[in-house]
């Protein structure tokens, strides 16, 4: 036989277990002092409820026994309760605090899971276990202290606590300890729960070898994770709904991948797998619908492609895979390119650059300086050679300049035949060209032109313009074929007022030194190289000495 009392509440026939109360009841509630135990489901789903009075003669919450009685605000547990049974107040969405007095020895599974308004919960020093769930969702927690009797902790029991941030630990605690505000095992080695409101990056120490289920779970303000090669498992939904990361690397010492681990990580865009990893769990990235490149070993691309957890991404395996391969070989190429550049270096160090220029006119002063601007005429086309001192070409480069704020005049035009529509259409930047040309001429142990002053200073005035050093230019040691030359080639001054010899122009020295005259003058490249023949011509015949 059963007992109902004035509100309809279901007692067994001796009064000492409240069984049932109706769904429908309403307000305040005071358990008879005859109970002892409160069933399982006793109260559940009564929403009406706003507080409940527990009599000392209890000893036993019984599952689910206030499961979702969202009206409830506060419970006070009396000292005669040793055990809250599964789930015993999951739900109660209502609830603010709660008191658990010291003779509880065991909070069951879930049994505050989805409380969000618990804002607060002292856990006594006789409780020895709680169980997996047991705070999960609690989204008003926000720091939670566990005492040195607890000895079992399940998993998820404190997780997706939304606004935890931060778990303590008594000191003299056997099995148990916090660090830095994460809950690990004593010995380090295990992950058991991180502070989902923790916010930033977080590297897990070297000595954890497995990341337990749910650990990370809800940790939206998770921006970055370092996982050590001591890491051997990741448990299932370990990284559920860490919406902050953006990318994940899985060290070569992980074998397994739980269920659920990185599931609806909505800004997680890329993922390195590495060939250690034998298992992945359903939906282990289920959600994760940012996701634009899975790293995985060569050669593993199928195996993976055909793993439980990565059936889906298939395609994005194999893309990230060409994709991988092509960066690769662009690397490679690059990095061959820097070699060739280096070994390119090496040759062309102490070598001798000899180069030429063709410009948009004369300067009104021939002797003014580098920094007169205004007076020295625009690069069009720079030359330039570097030879080794036996007179092997290590490097030749002859570049038109675009014209920037300039055009050219015709009577340039008619001397060298660069028009403004060609130096537009096949010119560089001044600033590229003159660049390459400065890093060669550091090299260079000195420079060689046919007047060359003159060539100096329209480099030089260029280089001015642009902000660069032209000193080095101007400084760098040179030969002058055509001064050094005057005396050699002895071609009569015309003007019979100054008499002596005059300066030979490049094309009389090469008809000098080689009987015959070169082609294409008044290019620059063509006018450089005839002047690195007639200086090694000139050196071998002892007419120069250096």
């Amino acid at each position: 036989m059963a007992y109902f009392d004035k509100y309809g509440v279901k007692f067994s026939d001796d009064r000492k277990t409240l069984i049932r109360c109706p769904k429908d009841f309403k307000g305040k509630y005071i358990i008879p002092n005859s109970v002892t135990s409160i069933g399982g489901y006793a109260f559940s789903d009564c929403s009406g409820m706003t507080s409940v009075t527990i009599p000392n003669s209890v000893t036993s919450i019984g599952n689910q026994a206030f499961f979702g009685c969202s009206g409830l605000t506060s419970v006070t547990i009396p000292n005669s309760v040793t055990s809250i049974g599964g789930s015993a107040f999951w739900c109660c969405s209502g609830l603010t605090s709660v008191t658990i007095p010291n003779s509880v020895t065991s909070i069951g599974d879930g049994a505050f899971s989805d409380c969000s308004g618990l804002t607060s919960v002292t856990i006594p020093n006789s409780v020895t276990s709680i169980g997996k769930n047991a705070f999960n969702n609690c989204s008003g927690l926000t720091s939670v202290t566990i005492p040195n009797s607890v000895t079992s902790i399940g998993w998820c029991a404190f997780s997706d606590c939304s606004g935890l941030t931060t778990i303590n630990v008594s000191n003299d605690n056997p099995n148990y300890i916090a660090k830095d505000g994460v809950l690990f095992n004593k010995q380090l080695t295990t992950l058991i729960q991180y502070p989902a409101r923790k916010q930033g990056a977080y590297a897990i120490p070297n000595s954890v070898t497995s990341i337990g289920k749910s650990t990370f779970k809800g940790c939206s303000s998770l921006t970055s994770v370092t996982i050590p090669n001591s890491v051997t498992s990741i448990g299932g939904s370990a990284f559920e709904g860490c919406s902050g990361l953006t990318s994940v690397t899985i060290p070569n010492s992980v074998t397994s991948i739980g269920w659920w681990a990185f599931s609806d990580c909505s800004g997680l865009t890329s993922v390195t797998i590495p060939n250690s990893v034998t298992s992945i769990g359903e939906r282990a990235f289920s959600g994760c619908r940012n996701l634009k490149e899975i790293f995985v070993p060569f050669g593993q691309e199928e195996r993976f492609c055909q793993t439980e957890g990565l059936r889906k991404f298939a395609e994005i395996i194999r893309k990230t895979s060409i994709k991988r391969n092509e960066q690769l070989r662009l690397r490679e190429a690059e990095e061959q390119r820097r070699m060739q550049e280096q070994q390119m270096q090496e040759m062309l160090q102490d070598s001798i650059l000899f180069f030429d220029t063709e410009t948009t006119g004369k300067p009104f002063n021939y002797k003014a300086p580098v920094t007169d601007l205004y007076n020295w005429p625009r690069l069009l086309q720079l030359a330039w050679i570097m030879a080794d001192k036996d007179g092997n070409v290590l490097k030749k480069k002859s570049v038109i300049i675009k014209p920037d704020g300039f055009s050219i005049p015709a009577e340039s035009v008619a001397v060298h035949g660069i028009t403004t529509e060609r130096a537009q259409r096949e010119g560089l930047p001044l600033n590229d060209v003159l660049e390459e040309f400065a890093t060669d001429l550091s090299l260079a142990e000195h420079i060689v032109g046919h007047n060359i002053d003159f060539d100096q200073h329209i480099v030089g005035a260029e280089l001015c313009r642009l902000g660069m050093d032209f000193n080095v230019l101007m400084d760098k040691p040179c030969t002058c074929t055509m001064k050094t030359t005057t005396k050699f080639c002895a071609i009569p001054n015309p003007n019979t007022y100054f008499g002596g010899y005059k300066w030979p122009s490049l094309q009389e020295l090469y008809q000098k030194l080689f009987g015959h005259e070169f082609s294409d003058a008044h290019d620059a490249l063509a006018d450089i190289t005839a002047t690195k023949e007639c200086f090694f011509e000139l050196k071998r015949r002892g007419i120069i000495k250096n």
